[in-house]
């Protein structure tokens, strides 16, 4: 049943989240949150390019544990987002149906789980430096590299359709309306991130100015 799913949300996407949600499949959704951020933790790593000083065990070792809990964290967070956009906008669907479609998108991501760890058990660390550092003298690992990369690409991209297609689903709306329903929890993300940080601005400066610079010690 769950491997059907998985096949089936590439091409039927919406047909996939009505039955993953209709059997309540939210253990499995977990799963592939976690699964997804493991992907996301191995693009930052080679984003940041860690394996010039990192060996490729250790890259793996903590992109799963980091990765696992960043996964769970990213689903809750997008569902509570968008659990709140569905209640100003009176959609129905409840938060454990809308946690269950949230975590069964991130299926594409974890196709690109794979790649990632052949990948680095033929070439090791290198998958994680900067292509431009290394002295490829091997036609076929190039490739490889660019493979990983462009696969990865495909599957953030289609993450996102998913997404807004299992948030139409669960909701009752068109695509459309479901990347609307994305936009505005991702607004509201930026709008609380910008809050909290002149929060803290704020209170960095009254802090500062309570205590006495040094020129009015010595004045005193």
């Amino acid at each position: 049943m769950i491997t059907s799913l998985w096949f089936r949300i590439w091409f039927r996407p919406r047909a996939a989240i009505r039955e993953a949600v209709n059997i309540g499949a939210l253990r499995s959704a977990a799963l592939f949150a976690m699964a997804s951020g493991v992907v996301q933790s191995f693009v930052a790593a080679a984003n940041h390019h860690v394996g010039a000083g990192t060996s490729a065990l250790l890259i793996i070792l903590i992109a799963f544990a980091v990765g696992a809990v960043w996964g769970l964290f990213q689903l809750g967070l997008l569902t509570t987002l968008l659990h709140i956009v569905g209640r100003w906008t009176n959609s129905p669907g409840s938060f454990w149906d809308l946690c269950t479609a949230v975590g069964w998108a991130s299926v594409p991501v974890t196709a690109a789980l794979p790649l990632w760890l052949l990948a680095t058990a033929i070439l090791g660390r290198l998958v994680f430096v900067d292509p431009q550092d290394v002295a490829w003298t091997n036609l076929a690992h190039m490739l490889l590299v660019a493979l990983v990369a462009l696969g990865t690409a495909v599957c953030l991209a289609w993450w996102w359709v998913v997404l807004a297609k299992a948030v139409a689903e669960v909701r009752q709306i068109s695509t459309w309306a479901a990347f609307g329903h994305l936009g505005l929890g991702l607004a509201v993300l930026g709008l609380a991130g910008l809050f909290l940080a002149l929060a803290g601005l704020l209170v960095m400066r009254v802090m500062h100015g309570s205590h006495p610079t040094e020129s009015t010690v010595l004045r005193m």
